[in-house]
């Protein structure tokens, strides 16, 4: 199964002062249990485009690979496994929001194939309206941490 679903939400700061906080870094700060290990992290930080690092939120182990972080042009892009379920790409673009000045626009487009029945069963989960409802709270947790 394979599934794409992409969203976005409204944060109250400039594009290039959002970006951080959906760094592997900055999501420390509002992700219950992300704690990132860096397994290669360029110039000391996983927000480089080659960084590899695991996270084990809800006791379920990622492995991630930095394919592009670009403070300038307000972008990320991932690349994610999670052994035994599923694997894909998470990329984050952070714009000027045309309905709140001074504000951004987040989108986030989640690219995910499963490859298992228990990853399926993952994505079968992710409906359009539930990730609407997962970045609804992103949006509330680091509008909480600002």
């Amino acid at each position: 199964m394979h599934v794409e679903r992409t969203g976005s939400f409204h944060l109250p700061l400039a594009p290039d002062a959002a970006l951080p906080h959906l760094s592997p870094e900055g999501e420390q700060r509002w992700v219950a249990g992300w704690e990132p290990v860096a397994h290669h992290a360029p110039d000391g930080t996983l927000s480089r485009p080659g960084a590899v690092f695991t996270t084990a939120v809800g006791g379920e182990l990622t492995l991630w690979l930095v394919l592009e972080f670009d403070p300038v042009g307000c972008g990320a892009r991932y690349a994610r496994i999670t052994p035994g379920s599923r694997l894909g790409t998470v990329d984050v673009r952070c714009r000027e929001s045309a309905r709140e000045p001074g504000a951004t626009e987040v989108e986030v487009t989640y690219a995910l194939t499963s490859l298992s029945p228990e990853g399926e069963a993952v994505l079968a989960a992710l409906t359009p309206e539930s990730y609407g409802e997962m970045l609804a709270t992103w949006e509330r947790l680091i509008r909480a941490t600002l």
